[in-house]
């Protein structure tokens, strides 16, 4: 053999003989636990696997948990708890209130029940108009045949017989004084028909382009100190737009007195129960009434005792995707009508667009552009069976494979959100009596067939507790977590892991370089292969 092969089949093996005693090395002065057994001299070969086994088996273990965590982070990396400190009443907006009379045309302005058992040919064309118009406010079985899209007298009509506004607020107390009810309420358009809202923001502040009723709700004062996500500013004044209170009970309540005449009471549209429909929502959000509400009978006392449900969430959570956290904050969802992102508010805007592309129009108290058509009562069947149809699709998108169909709405919830429970009592009103005894001056008032119904609005607690939404694990909780149990299964810590680096590189190298075992082989080898 030649002097050049020997050199090559002695060379590696002098590498694995320096790499074996290096790693002996770091077996011997290694922080990690039981490794210095792997290589204890004149132990049996028992002891060594036994050690082996004992080592795997640890980090084996280590990695399995700590994949959990990664899965649970990964997956949920979300928690929702209760906030550490209380939130007092003053930091929130008072409830907004929109009240809406079972009454949807008034008997003494427009008969619905007899117009509704005429044939056409007994009715003149306006006739007809009025009473398509009225039957887009009634219960879905009351059907007729007509036109397929409502015009501006249509719209107008369902305003104008509707209860008006001085009996769905007759007399209205705030903070126990007594204020106009004017200046508390507006008139609004919502899937009851037209009702009456307060302390909602305004037009310009709730949409984005053409709404809702715009004339009315362009009436309510500008919000400068509030938002949906940061709450009330803390330099604003306590007397601000949105309305709050200081504390909670009766003397900061809001109490409503409502009234309707016998005479303008309609069984045919909406049924045997009579009197209003109450709903409590947050002032950034258009009310849909028809969906949830709490009833206040006639010449009734019905109390709300209200206990706000707030969640808030942490600024770090901006670093999550939407659907990692599962809410989008305010800035990453615009939607087409309104400025402010709510869940509720997204549903009326999909709600509205699926309508629009189902039926080529949408309903009257939708948000639309000027050229968008309103559904007339032709429609009435197809808008009344849009929202199922809404929710298959959602579900179907949901659960399908296929790539072209994609979640028609994605309305998840607000990363921040108020929503207002209440617990209710109700009581009898006998309000008859009240004016007896206080021998009040009734002359201006029509008391023949007269019912009123009062409504008392409070909170219940001065303090509540709020819902926080916040990272399951940090990355600072995360690598804890995973040092712990590396440290718990294997006495694994960071200077384990540079110790490791270090016998690697560092300590390789310098033994290499004093040993030279790289190096020009030596004469005696050179001279032996000669």
């Amino acid at each position: 053999m030649n002097g050049s092969g020997e050199i090559n089949n002695s060379l590696p093996s002098t590498r694995r003989r320096f790499l074996k005693n290096n790693f002996n090395d770091y077996c011997e002065g290694s922080s990690l636990h039981g490794v210095k057994y792997l290589v204890a001299k004149d132990r049996p070969w028992i002891e060594r696997c036994f050690w082996i086994f004992a080592t795997v088996l640890s980090f084996a273990a280590s990695l399995y948990f700590i994949n959990r965590v990664w899965n649970k982070w990964n997956n949920s990396p979300v928690i929702v708890s209760f906030s550490e400190t209380t939130t007092p009443v003053w930091k929130i907006p008072f409830p907004s209130v929109t009240i809406c009379s079972e009454t949807k045309s008034r008997q003494s302005v427009f008969n619905f029940t007899m117009y509704h058992h005429m044939n056409d040919s007994d009715l003149s064309d306006e006739e007809i108009k009025k009473r398509e118009a009225v039957v887009m406010t009634c219960d879905p079985h009351i059907y007729n045949k007509g036109n397929d899209y409502l015009d501006q007298f249509s719209i107008d009509f369902m305003e104008n017989v509707a209860s008006p506004f001085d009996e769905l607020a007759w007399i209205c107390n705030w903070k126990q004084r007594l204020v106009p009810c004017e200046n508390l309420f507006t008139p609004i358009m919502t899937d009851d028909g037209l009702c009456i809202t307060s302390n909602t923001l305004n037009h310009d502040d709730l949409y984005a382009g053409y709404g809702l009723n715009s004339k009315h709700l362009k009436t309510l004062p500008k919000s400068l100190n509030w938002d949906l996500d940061n709450g009330y500013l803390d330099n604003s004044k306590f007397e601000t737009y949105p309305q709050r209170v200081l504390h909670a009970g009766k003397k900061s309540s809001l109490n409503i007195v409502m009234m309707a005449y016998n005479k303008d009471l309609d069984y045919s549209c909406r049924g045997a129960v009579q009197g209003f429909k109450v709903l409590l929502h947050n002032p950034a959000e258009i009310p849909r009434v028809g969906e949830r509400y709490f009833r206040v009978p006639l010449n009734q006392v019905v109390q709300l005792a209200v206990k706000p449900d707030i969640m808030t969430a942490s600024k770090t959570l901006s670093g999550y995707s939407p659907y990692e956290r599962q809410c989008f904050f305010q800035h990453e969802k615009q939607l087409k009508y309104f400025k402010v992102y709510t869940q509720r508010n997204c549903e009326l805007e999909c709600l509205t667009h699926f309508t629009l592309k189902e039926c080529g129009c949408v309903s009257y108290y939708m948000p639309r552009s000027n050229d968008t058509r309103i559904c007339g009562a032709e429609k009435k069947s197809c808008v009344e069976t849009v929202i199922e149809k809404m929710v298959e699709n959602e579900i179907t998108s949901l659960n399908s494979k296929n790539e072209k169909l994609t979640s028609s709405c994605n309305c998840l919830t607000s990363c921040s959100s108020i929503q207002y429970d209440a617990e209710t009592s109700q009581a009898d009103f006998r309000w008859q009596k009240l004016m007896m005894a206080y021998k009040s001056n009734t002359s201006n008032l029509d008391l023949e067939g007269l019912n009123l119904a009062k409504i008392i609005i409070y909170y219940k607690e001065s303090q509540f507790v709020t819902s926080y939404r916040s990272e399951l694990y940090g990355y600072a909780d995360f690598l804890g977590t995973c040092g712990g149990l590396m440290g718990f299964c294997c006495g694994f810590s960071i200077l384990s892991l540079i110790e490791i680096i270090y016998y690697a590189t560092i300590r390789l190298y310098n033994n290499i370089k004093n040993n030279k075992l790289y190096g020009t082989p030596s004469k005696v080898k050179v001279k032996a292969a000669v």
